[in-house]
């Protein structure tokens, strides 16, 4: 023991202080001895001081000394006089084989020859020899590796040296040799037998020699025997199943055929090699045995099971482990979806599906699940919930509407019920409690009494989880445990599932209460559609559930509290309660975390759900003042103790902290890789559930700048991001930084002046924009009062590179820049920061404000005073840049008179320009102000600019429209005046619109003489204009007809422009007939015979 310490120490000190100068003179120091030293342990220490050498140090560290090691242990072996020396030697030549990788490629024939001379000369009876000589064999056959598939010379000679070595391993009669032989022909056929198709010629290693002895081996005594057979066909098993399925089937026959009793050890062998599987995971005890038989299962199965489901079927009937066809299926939809699976059927000759054998299934896992055996029963459940969770939303073909499984409700619920009678082992009632979740969660029962039964099972297991159960004095402590937990899962995914309709209203209500949304209401129909039809689905099911939420949710949090106190290293271990948690003892600890590990995802999501949705913020008073919930005065938490001390508000704070530490150290945590698609998915949901709740986005602490709003400058993350930011922009836009601006010297001016001059590539924009990105969500990272702190600096910025990269210097004029990346990303950024919540927070709202408003009245000077017509900024891009204050701001922001009248004349320039793009861009912003709810902002530019758009619209200019950006913009034009017809309240107002916007419309139409001349784009005004006035028709009847009164020339216009639009309808559908008919005319022309016969030959007939 002390030589085997002492070597493994010497291999770690070489590892960790990684000198090759330590390992020469180590290695040195160990020849040296091995060469003159004549004692057995000197030679065995040192031999396995070597070995650990190169273990630890790897092959190519310890290449140098690779030829004397390999050397020396190879003479050592040799030495039959000590069978102790050539067990140590050989153990290290092992060690060395298996670390050395392709640097041991050139020892392997020497070691190979050694080997086999000692496999010819040592004796039976040295048991210790042989078992080393079998795994340096192994250890050669994985440095020889793909090799072994080669058809050279030298390859096939070292494949027939392999096999004659396992040959005489395997004719040992000691077991222990036996599974060394085992693994090497594994090893042999991993490498040297290509699979399937590639193969040629005879395979090393043939299966119909050793498949037979792998299934006696099946039988055999010895576990070492057991375990090698079935790992070996685990690997053969992921290739080729069908070859070793019928190699086994085959010795099974002649064994019967020869009456003899060799396999009498193992049932159900008629089902040939996975019947005899089956039936050893009944007795079998060893856990990497039996995880060996499982794997192997499914890898037949996902090759054969599809093929022939019957009778794999009829096997589960005997062997209730069904959910492995389950899962072979699972990559194939047909097996799921009965109308896919009879159409297949149907268009294919062969091919079975799970589907079409589900009344089986249930019926097996109904027998299960109700069975006296606890196994069974729990392998019962679990199939149950598999067949739950892959058939739930099966639809039935023959009953629209419907699902497959509605048929089965009556044995799921007979299944379940005898798992919650008070006799019940805990583990049994902790899976039913599983499959009861899944069965609502479904959606299967769909009427509220077949749910109630189910339901009320889950009520029923309510009794349990309350302290003082009499279950303890039948079952242990940690069983316990597990089945509390168990139904509180159970109970958290039910609950979860009840509240979809809660959660999502709440988030449509926030979406429609933001204070503005420039998406139309018409973007939400498709929504409230949805919504409206899944309303009723989960209504009975959440006032259910309600009735118990008093108790759950005490011992959701008390779960909550448990699993966040058994989490703590173990450095905390002292702040464990003395007497224990609310389920668990302080001499279960060790055993009670798995079962808490397990189960705490759903329950951390429903206690997040249900503070915030389910208004458990809000009451926490009235749960103060009610009576304590019967069960739960000790849980730590409820009322009636150390809580009932504390105010309201302290306690939610209690409660949010909790959780959110749960969170945050589950998803940061090292160990965080380990967690499920599923796990990490509660934990975020949970997160927005508590980030929704309007306090908790408040709370100081979870920003920077805390309370106070100070931010220190040396281990702030906000000011790291924030000067990486700068350095990114400064490099491209010099003149953002006031420092690099004020330098004058000639080398810095010639600098500035390359960078304005040149064009900036894709990347490079991409760059900025992601720059300016991360700077608008800096603010986010702080408390309200910290994001004060870097507000002016982050406006600062972005404002610099809206005004830098909108400047037209190099660019022609007629270029349009507010498309490019920089610029959309401010103006994101300024979306960001004008609409986010700490403008309205009180603690920071008149500062933002402020800061704001400094901001806008720099973008409105851009607007009033261009340094110069070198340096002119983008129009488009400062309108858009206004109106995202505008429209985003408080009133007392934008409202000012040295804001409005600058922003209002931008906008009137621009309507002006001699840009056909920026005029469009110019009206459609102006949509957005003009329909903003707040009258105070809007009325304004209203009264300002819209008698300019109406003065637009008269003139002859609105007409002439002669491109694509003249149509658009007379057009967007017109829907501003309609939008406002149909937001202006006062009805005297609007009949003075209509009164103006009618005759507009009017003069758009084409008469017969102007119709024939006109453009295509000048028609599509004039059938634009058309139909505008029809829909005016319709929705203002009575002040159209009195406009047409008092001005019959509007009337005589718009009635001839009726008629020579039906006149022009009526021709389209004449041209469209003769083009039809003309076409078929050239049809039957093109099939008319080219060749007309002359004799009638229809008097013929066959006899």
């Amino acid at each position: 023991m002390l030589r085997c310490a002492a070597g493994e120490a010497l291999g770690r000190m070489a590892q960790v202080v990684a000198d090759p100068k330590f390992v020469a003179e180590m290695a040195q120091s160990s020849f040296d001895c091995l060469k003159s030293a004549r004692d057995v342990t000197s030679r065995t220490g040192h031999s396995l001081a070597l070995g650990c050498l190169h273990r630890y140090v790897g092959g190519m560290g310890s290449s140098q000394h690779l030829h004397t090691s390999v050397s020396i242990l190879l003479a050592l072996a040799q030495d039959q006089a000590s069978p102790q020396v050539q067990v140590w030697a050989l153990h290290a030549l092992a060690l060395i084989a298996d670390s050395g990788g392709p640097m041991f490629r050139g020892f392997v024939e020497p070691t190979l020859s050694t080997i086999l001379k000692l496999l010819l000369s040592v004796q039976l009876t040295s048991l210790e020899v042989m078992s080393c000589l079998g795994r340096v064999l192994s250890a050669l056959i994985t440095t020889v590796g793909p090799e072994l598939q080669s058809n050279s010379n030298e390859i096939a000679i070292a494949r027939s040296s392999f096999l004659c070595a396992v040959a005489m391993l395997q004719n040992h009669p000691h077991p222990v040799v036996q599974a060394e032989a085992i693994q090497c022909l594994q090893q042999l056929h991993m490498f040297a037998q290509p699979p399937g198709p590639s193969r040629q010629g005879p395979a090393p290693v043939d299966l119909a020699v050793l498949v037979p002895v792998l299934v006696r081996y099946l039988r055999s005594s010895h576990l070492i025997l057991r375990q090698s057979a079935v790992s070996c066909f685990r690997q053969f098993a992921q290739r080729e199943a069908k070859e070793v399925c019928e190699q086994a089937m085959t010795l099974i026959n002649q064994e019967s055929l020869k009456d003899t009793h060799n396999l009498d050890s193992l049932h159900f062998t008629d089902s040939g090699l996975p019947g005899i599987l089956f039936s050893i995971l009944d007795h079998e005890l060893d856990p990497l045995l039996l995880s060996n038989i499982h794997d192997t299962l499914l890898f037949i199965m996902q090759s054969m099971a599809s093929e022939n489901l019957t009778s794999w079927l009829s096997l589960l009937r005997e062997c209730p482990h069904d959910h492995f066809v389950l899962d072979c299926c699972q990559g194939n939809r047909a097996h799921f979806d009965l109308c896919l699976a009879k159409e297949m059927q149907m268009t294919q000759a062969k091919g079975d599906y799970l589907v079409l054998h589900l009344s089986e299934l249930v019926r097996v896992a109904f027998m299960a699940a109700t069975s006296d055996s606890d196994p069974l029963r729990l392998e019962g459940l679990r199939t149950m919930q598999v067949i739950i969770e892959r058939f739930g939303d099966t639809p039935e073909p023959e009953f629209p509407g419907h699902v497959i499984l509605e048929q089965y409700q009556a044995q799921v619920g007979a299944a379940l019920r005898p798992a919650f009678t008070p006799d019940t082992p805990s583990h049994v009632t902790a899976a039913a409690c599983n499959v009861c979740s899944s069965w609502i969660g479904s959606g299967v029962a769909r009427d509220l009494s077949d749910l109630r039964r189910v339901y009320q099972l889950l009520v029923s297991s309510l009794d349990k989880i309350k302290p003082k159960s009499t279950q303890a004095q039948f079952f242990n402590e940690s069983a316990l445990t597990l089945e509390k937990l168990s139904i509180l899962k159970g109970w958290a995914e039910v609950y979860i599932m009840s509240m979809k309709n809660e959660i999502s209203n709440f988030n449509s209500e926030n979406a429609f209460s933001s204070k503005f949304s420039q998406a139309d209401d018409d973007d939400f129909a498709e929504f409230d559609d949805q919504s409206s039809s899944s309303g009723s689905k989960n209504e009975g099911l959440a006032a259910l559930v309600q009735e118990e939420l008093p108790s759950l949710s005490k011992h959701w949090l008390a779960a909550m509290k448990d699993y966040a106190l058994l989490s703590l290293p173990s450095e905390f271990k002292s702040q464990l309660p003395h007497d224990g948690g609310a389920f668990y003892t302080n001499d279960t600890i060790e055993s009670a975390r798995p079962h808490y590990r397990a189960t705490w995802p759903p329950i951390l999501e429903a206690v997040a759900i249900w503070l915030t949705y389910g208004q458990g913020f809000e009451n926490v008073q009235k749960e103060k003042s009610d009576l304590d919930v019967q069960g739960s005065a000790n849980l730590g938490i409820g009322p009636a103790n150390a809580a009932a001390n504390k105010n309201a508000d302290d306690i939610n704070k209690d409660r949010f902290y909790l959780l959110f530490g749960i969170c945050m150290e589950a998803l940061s945590n090292n160990r965080s890789a380990d967690l499920s698609k599923e796990e990490v998915s509660s934990c975020l949901k949970a997160l927005k559930a508590l980030m929704d709740h309007a306090k908790n986005r408040q709370l100081d602490l979870l920003g920077e700048g805390g309370e106070s709003g100070k931010i220190s400058p040396e281990s702030s993350v906000v000011f790291a991001t924030l000067e990486v930011c700068l350095c990114v922009l400064v490099r491209h836009y010099p003149d953002l930084s006031p420092r690099a601006a004020n330098i004058n010297s000639v080398m810095a001016m010639q600098a500035k002046s390359r960078l304005r001059g040149r064009l900036m590539n894709d990347e490079q924009c991409q760059l900025i924009a992601l720059a300016v990105q991360a700077l608008s969500g800096l603010t986010k990272l702080c408390s309200p009062r910290g994001a004060l702190k870097v507000l002016p600096s982050i406006y600062w910025l972005i404002t610099g590179i809206l005004k830098e990269a909108a400047s037209k210097a190099v660019i022609d004029d007629g270029i349009v820049l507010a498309s490019n990346p920089q610029i959309t990303s401010s103006l994101q950024g300024l979306r960001t920061l004008t609409s986010s919540n700490y403008a309205q927070d009180e603690r920071s709202r008149k500062k933002w404000a402020e800061l704001s408003q400094s901001t806008l009245l720099s973008l409105v000077d851009l607007a009033k005073t261009a340094p110069n017509e070198d340096h002119k900024m983008d129009e488009t891009s400062l309108l858009l840049a206004v109106a995202v204050f505008i429209l985003n701001c408080d009133p007392a922001v934008v409202c000012s008179p040295n804001i409005q009248y600058p922003a209002i004349n931008a906008f009137s320039q621009a309507f002006q320009s001699s840009n056909a793009t920026v005029r469009l861009k110019c009206v459609q912003t102006l949509q957005s102000i003009f329909r903003h709810p707040k009258k105070q902002i809007s009325l304004p530019y209203i009264h300002s600019l819209l008698p300019k758009i109406l003065e637009h619209l008269m003139g002859e200019s609105a007409r002439a429209v002669k491109t694509d950006e003249d149509f658009l913009h007379t057009t967007e034009c017109s829907r501003i005046v309609e939008s406002l017809l149909m937001t202006l309240p006062e009805q005297d107002k609007k009949a003075q619109l209509l009164a103006l916007h009618v005759p507009i419309l009017v003069s758009q139409l084409l008469l017969d003489g102007d119709i024939k001349d006109a453009t295509h784009l000048r028609l599509r005004l004039h059938e634009n204009a058309l139909n505008k006035l029809t829909q005016l028709g319709k929705l203002f009847p009575q002040e159209i007809r009195g406009i047409f009164t008092q001005h019959v020339e509007l009337k005589t216009r718009l009635e001839a422009a009726i008629r020579i639009n039906q006149a022009r309808v009526q021709n389209a559908k004449h041209e469209a007939a003769n083009a039809a008919s003309n076409a078929q005319q050239r049809k039957v022309q093109d099939h008319t015979p080219s060749i007309k016969l002359t004799m009638d030959f229809s008097k013929f007939a066959t006899k």
